[in-house]
């Protein structure tokens, strides 16, 4: 190290050391063995790093020493890194504001689309299609084409897709009949785009209820097609992959008809209208019993060819039978003629 330092003072390359202090004062006599006594007149030399009292190089002394090293202004090498760290600074700047509006343009999207979900938005976009549908069907009738044409009866998610779905009358002028209005079920397939039309139910009953059932991903659909003496007879409709379909009938009895009812009622199983022959004067009765009283009391109030087979009372020998309309009684295996 001193044939170097000889070396470079030999050479006339004084100026190229650099001053250092990393203890005592500046220049101050060195104790002796800390330079060679040829270079003791460097100790007094310019400052070019004041190290004391730290162990890590500051920013300022590193840029001191890469100025002398560099042989450019120390001045001149702050203000370049200055420039560097306000160019790094403002690039962060940057980056964040342009995360910022990614971010903020995903909660946003994401802000629209809870307010898309709410069930009254749901159900407004699916009405908007509906009439559309509808309008597009009457071919601007001028007649049936104003007013109210979807009236919705029920919202609600029948198959877990976080989408409602729609029981739907088309109350417009012309589409309803002496048995009423009829009513549809859509499966939301797209909101606001797609809704397909999966059961039609028709006649005077009520808003359809619904039942979670095991083992079936979709929900039932209870439906009120037939009455019995005010109490009315519940079509359950299942899921069959494509639509609802018709899968039995449930009676539970009603008034004073219910001492004949089980506590689960009694289940309908559909039967073809034709398997049987309903006999003249055969009685009608609220319930599937042999007490159970006759729906009228003068038979002749209702025409036998008239009537049709519903459906089979499960494990018994009654039949529900169609008398009019919507309205029906129960006849036994010992009432009709085969």
């Amino acid at each position: 190290m001193r044939d170097e330092i000889q070396h470079l003072l030999d050479s006339g390359r004084a100026s190229d050391f650099l001053m250092a202090v990393l203890d005592g004062e500046p220049g101050e006599r060195l104790r002796p063995g800390v330079v060679p006594p040829f270079a003791q007149d460097l100790a007094s030399g310019t400052i070019w790093v004041d190290g004391r009292g730290t162990d890590i190089p500051t920013q300022e002394a590193v840029l001191r020493l890469a100025a002398g090293i560099l042989g450019v202004g120390y001045d001149e090498l702050h203000q370049r890194d200055r420039r560097r760290r306000l160019r790094t600074i403002a690039g962060w700047i940057a980056f964040a504001v342009a995360l910022g509006a990614v971010v903020g343009g995903i909660l946003w999207q994401q802000h629209l689309q809870r307010e898309a979900l709410e069930p009254l938005a749901q159900e407004a976009a699916f009405v908007e299609y509906r009439e559309a549908r509808i309008r597009e069907e009457i071919d601007g009738d001028p007649v049936l084409g104003t007013g109210n044409m979807v009236v919705v009866q029920r919202a609600e998610d029948l198959n877990g897709d976080g989408l409602l779905d729609f029981f739907a009358r088309d109350s417009e002028p012309g589409v309803c009949g002496s048995a009423g209005c009829p009513m549809g079920l859509y499966m939301t397939r797209s909101l606001g785009d797609s809704y397909e039309s999966v059961l039609s139910l028709y006649g005077l009953g009520g808003v359809p209820q619904t039942r979670e059932e095991e083992g079936h991903e979709f929900k039932a659909v209870l439906g009120e097609d037939f009455v019995v003496d005010g109490a009315p007879i519940y079509s359950v409709y299942r899921w069959d992959g494509e639509a609802y379909a018709l899968s039995e009938y449930e009676f539970h009895c009603a008034g004073t008809a219910t001492e004949f009812c089980g506590p689960s009622g009694n289940r309908i199983l559909p039967a073809d209208e034709h398997a049987v022959a309903i006999s003249a004067g055969v009685p009608l009765r609220v319930a599937p019993h042999a007490e159970a009283q006759p729906i009228w009391q003068s038979l002749s109030e209702y025409d036998p060819d008239e009537m049709r087979i519903v459906g089979h009372v499960e494990g018994t020998t009654w039949y529900l039978v169609q008398s009019w309309k919507t309205f029906c009684g129960f006849v036994d295996a010992a009432d009709r003629a085969s």
